[in-house]
């Protein structure tokens, strides 16, 4: 049974393992989704639901931040709907704003000036997770949804199967999205072998 550290905003337990984890609450999860929403605003993303989604797939599985969400692999990759109901309810709570600037696209998300005051007041917990968020802010950037599909999809099939090489991951990628060609699918498992490799080298997760 988890167990709530006093006016710390984290629940901790077990894992099966038997290996202490760390959950965050909504509020310091909050803060993680506006300082990455902000990120992929500042790296020219469109920063839809989809892209914010993935990030924060990348973010948790790849960056080493366990923000307890559960994803499973859906339509576009891995998607979390506990995810997206955090999302709606900061949208809800103004945090956020969904805004449409070009006619026939679905909606980007931009926080409001209620995001600045949820962040100022856990400056001390966001600020040592900027880094990653900024890397994988500024990776995604401007790449479309297929991309963010091909990555994040990538990085799901890899942490299955870990003992596997790019071939064979590439393989599964295309087993799982028969859509995604086989040039492009060995592409994004190679891409992810170079991101990965670089949040390691910058020393922004463990070895």
């Amino acid at each position: 049974m988890a167990r709530r550290e006093q006016g710390e905003g984290v629940e901790t337990g077990r894992s099966e393992g038997g290996c202490s984890v760390t959950r965050y609450d909504l509020t310091r999860r909050a803060a993680i989704l506006v300082e990455m929403i902000k990120a992929l605003h500042r790296a020219q993303s469109w920063c839809g639901e989809t892209h914010i989604q993935k990030a924060t797939y990348l973010l948790q599985s790849a960056g080493d931040v366990d923000m307890s969400y559960e994803f499973v692999l859906y339509k576009h990759g891995p998607y979390s709907f506990d995810l997206a109901t955090d999302i709606a309810s900061l949208r809800s709570a103004n945090v956020v704003e969904f805004v449409f600037p070009l006619a026939g696209y679905g909606p980007s998300v931009i926080t409001t000036s209620l995001a600045d005051r949820v962040v100022q007041n856990l400056q001390l917990f966001v600020r040592p997770l900027l880094p990653r968020i900024n890397f994988i802010a500024e990776w995604f950037g401007s790449n479309d949804v297929r991309y963010l599909e091909r990555i994040a999809t990538a990085l799901y099939v890899k942490q299955q199967n870990p003992r596997e090489g790019a071939a064979e991951i590439a393989a599964r990628l295309r087993n799982l999205k028969p859509h995604i060609s086989e040039p492009d699918a060995y592409a994004a498992v190679r891409q992810l072998d170079d991101k990965l490799k670089g949040l390691s080298d910058r020393q922004l997760v463990r070895a």
